[in-house]
């Protein structure tokens, strides 16, 4: 899927390589500059992402609602008091969290940036988030 979003971004003509870094990120190399990318999948739905600059950082998450999952266990347990208890609150949290860990490497979610933020367009027993910001954060934790 990544490779596809690639060729359709980039065009025929450009030559690429889709690889990964170190950490496991996939990354979307051309000739003189690596473009971030980011994949989520949950049951049968698939995200991708990719920047268009090097100089974009991206996430993207999506999360199936599971429900017999314990919401408001989750959120004790992870300190989130101020997400609300509500399932869809959690899982759109849920996926705000995971998409900038995934744009950052940054795991504590009171250190991570405020970045862009779309939601996505997804079914109704599911949540998806994208982030993006230009100037990516540190890629060793990623």
């Amino acid at each position: 899927m990544l490779r596809n979003l690639a060729l359709k971004h980039l065009g025929p003509s450009q030559a690429f390589e889709v690889s990964k870094e170190p950490s496991g990120r996939p990354v979307v190399r051309l000739s003189d500059k690596a473009l971030m990318a980011s994949i989520s999948h949950s049951r049968d739905l698939v995200c991708v992402a990719l920047g268009c600059d090097e100089q974009i950082a991206v996430g993207i998450d999506v999360e199936f609602h599971e429900p017999d999952r314990n919401i408001e266990g989750m959120i004790r347990s992870l300190g989130w008091a101020d997400v609300g208890l509500s399932a869809g609150a959690f899982y759109n949290e849920w996926c705000l969290y995971e998409a900038r860990f995934k744009a950052t490497g940054i795991t504590a979610r009171n250190e991570q940036p405020e970045m862009c933020v779309c939601a996505l367009a997804v079914p109704a027993q599911y949540s998806g988030m994208l982030v993006w910001a230009s100037e990516p954060s540190d890629s060793s934790n990623r």
